[in-house]
């Protein structure tokens, strides 16, 4: 053939294969059309492809692409081809792999790096040639060609054959590319579609291109149903018109950008209507010909309701430490003022008219007491004293207290846990509790209705009651089908003095003394409440596994008295002057101090004790729990009898310290008093 004709069929090769490496589906597709048509431009009968192996460390394998004029005759030399691996360097195959170069053997035979020699003489194949396929500069590829006859090198088919290999390599560059994209939009997809997040991508004309599945869970649409509609879909009104019209300006003034920078607040709109806060980041970017904005939405429902609970929790935990700090001084207040009216009282036996007097002063001072209590209660301050108890076998007495104080219209259901519900607490208090909300419900049922109380067990976990540690809670609920409460009145019902009775129904302590019951108790409260769908208030107070028996109570009709030697440490004058007039009337000899210093110098001096009567929170640096500890180690045979105006006093101090101590609480009259300091130096 002439020069030009052989240059002719080349170029035609080289076409042919370059149209199919760029229209073939896969790489083996292109690969194989290409050992097919080199083996009729060379007119040799067999052509083979290897592959690098990842499994194999990089050597070379077949592909079990081949080119074959007589597949019988030289399956043994495929058999073997396919089983064998080169390294780079090893054989013909991994010449090329190794030099990225076409190489061409005259005759295998004669060849020293040639492992198939023996094989291929059996076959009568001699020249062989291979060729790179080069991606950039990588060799992802080796084709290689056998001919029974010897023949010498030809550059220029060489030559023709890089370029061959060049636009294959293009082919298998293309398909890594493509594999890549796929991979990585599959990883984006598993991205989106596990985020917690909304993702909704809008085109240049506000409508909704795609949204992930957490976009779906959001709104409450399908992506079918959201997918072509305007964003205003998912807008309240006035919100969704005034986004529409900045999105007009967008479109008819090309303003680069519509949207606000950053994280913002905005309202959104569920498929059912409600509306929710929403955190709404925007980016913007361009997508070929047209302009895509991506917004990632955040419900911020759960973070407003947490937010919402810590403020009110904060707020109370502001009122209850500004009120317990006025009730304590109000306790030592009504110490001195109810034991001196009592004192009072029994100097002026036989004057009725002023007695009558006192007894009303006397009451009103216990009223004020009992307001004092409830505030301490709130504030957790209270004095505590726990017993153990099943709330099952309580609450049927406490429950016909509750049926005299509602009226004939107001159905009560109870229905008890089917275990047992013990707890450690402050019977007195829970009693209370049980009756103020009832009462509460009571109030909130004008024309009559059903108040439902139900008894169960209930374990939280870390995050599912608020504040509540996780653990087991024994649960009371009162469910009435009241008025119910607005958002704005269920925030402030746990403040002391909050109440939405007319003047002279109700003090407002009612929800806030349960409220710090239940926080001092361990436990805390629950409410759920709707207008025209009533309230239920949920009591939660931990499980205690270990039932005690409970307690007997102290009862006296007359005071106790005694003789022993009492040091009475109290920095309030009043207070002071009281607790010792009370004791020495009652027989006890008494010393007194202002200070625990001042109680040690006595101590120091040899005065011998059997009880110290001390207030917990004194000026001086030293507290009565201290001052206890110390006379403990001085006088050994000392009882300790502490009094304070609130429990906090000593929460922050080891309850161990305390054992063999007794407390008292404030206010205290002379029958507390007077009984108190028996049972201590009885140690009972």
């Amino acid at each position: 053939m002439g020069g030009i004709t052989i240059q002719s069929k080349s170029l035609q090769l080289l076409q042919r294969i370059t149209a199919a490496a760029n229209e073939a589906e896969t790489p083996d597709d292109a690969l194989q059309f290409a050992l097919d048509e080199v083996c009729r431009f060379m007119d040799w009968p067999i052509g083979h492809v290897y592959l690098p192996d990842p499994q194999e460390g990089g050597k070379l394998a077949s592909a079990g692409l081949w080119h074959l004029e007589n597949a019988r005759a030289a399956a043994n030399f495929c058999l073997v081809s396919e089983a064998t691996r080169f390294a780079p360097g090893v054989g013909l195959p991994g010449r090329v792999y190794q030099s990225g170069k076409s190489a061409w053997i005259v005759d295998v035979g004669q060849d020293p790096n040639f492992p198939r020699a023996k094989l291929s003489k059996n076959l009568g194949v001699r020249a062989g040639f291979a060729f790179p396929v080069l991606a950039g500069m990588e060799t992802v590829g080796v084709l290689e060609f056998f001919s029974p006859e010897a023949v010498e090198p030809d550059e220029n088919t060489l030559a023709l054959m890089s370029d061959v290999g060049t636009q294959l390599g293009r082919a298998i560059e293309r398909d890594r590319a493509e594999k890549e994209l796929r991979e990585r939009e599959r990883y984006i997809h598993a991205i989106l579609d596990n985020l917690v997040d909304g993702v909704i991508a809008i085109d240049g004309r506000g409508r909704i291109d795609s949204v992930n599945p957490a976009a779906e869970r959001i709104f409450g649409y399908t992506q079918e149903e959201m997918v072509g509609e305007s964003l205003t879909l998912l807008m309240p009104t006035p919100h969704s018109d005034h986004w529409a019209g900045r999105m007009e300006e967008y479109m008819d003034l090309g303003r680069m950008r519509f949207h606000e920078a950053g994280a913002r607040e905005v309202a959104a709109r569920r498929r059912d209507g409600s509306e929710f806060p929403m955190e709404l980041t925007v980016s913007e970017f361009r997508s070929g010909e047209r302009n895509l904005f991506i917004g990632v939405v955040r419900d911020l429902t759960d973070r407003k309701e947490h937010e919402r609970e810590l403020h009110q929790a904060q707020r109370l935990e502001a009122v209850g430490q500004l009120t317990g700090g006025i009730a304590h001084d109000f306790n030592n207040v009504l110490t001195a003022l109810l034991g001196n009216l009592q004192i009072m009282e029994g100097m002026l036996s036989d004057r009725p008219e002023v007695l009558e007097r006192l007894g009303v002063a006397l009451e009103a001072g216990r009223r004020a007491a009992e307001t004092t209590k409830r505030l301490m209660t709130f504030a957790r301050r209270q004095p505590m004293k726990p017993e153990s108890f099943d709330v099952n076998e309580f609450l049927p007495e406490t429950l016909k207290l509750v049926r005299r104080t509602l009226s004939e219209n107001i159905e009560i259901e109870v229905v008890y846990a089917a275990n047992k519900a013990p707890v450690k607490l402050d019977k007195s208090q829970l009693e209370n509790a049980v009756i103020n909300l009832a009462v509460n419900a009571r109030d909130a049922m004008e024309n009559g209705g059903r108040l439902h109380i139900e008894t169960g067990l209930e374990t939280v976990d870390g995050g599912s009651s608020g504040d509540l540690p996780p653990g087991d809670y024994v649960c009371i609920a009162f469910s009435d089908t009241g008025a119910g409460m607005a958002e704005d009145v269920k925030d402030k019902v746990f403040e002391p003095f909050f109440t939405t009775k007319d003047v002279g129904k109700g003090t407002g302590l009612g929800l806030s003394m349960v409220y710090g019951f239940a926080g001092q108790s361990g436990g805390g409260v629950r409410m759920e409440s709707e207008i025209g769908k009533g309230t239920t208030v949920e009591l939660l107070l931990p499980v205690v596994r270990a039932m005690e028996a409970p307690e007997q109570a102290i009862s006296s009709k007359a005071l106790p008295r005694g003789t022993e030697h009492i040091l009475v440490v109290e920095d309030d004058a009043e207070v002071r002057s009281f607790a010792k007039q009370v004791l020495e009337t009652l027989g006890y000899e008494v010393s007194e101090a202002d200070t625990a210093i001042e109680a040690l110098k006595l101590i120091d001096q040899g005065l011998n004790i059997d009880l110290l009567f001390s207030d917990v929170i004194m000026p001086g640096g030293m507290s009565g729990r201290v001052l206890a500890e110390k006379i403990q180690h001085k006088c050994p045979n000392a009882k300790i009898l502490l009094s304070t105006g609130y429990a906090e006093e000593l929460n922050a101090t080891d309850r161990s310290v305390l054992s063999g101590m007794e407390l008292l609480g404030k206010p205290y009259e002379q029958i507390g008093l007077a009984v108190a300091v028996r049972r201590t130096l009885d140690g009972k």
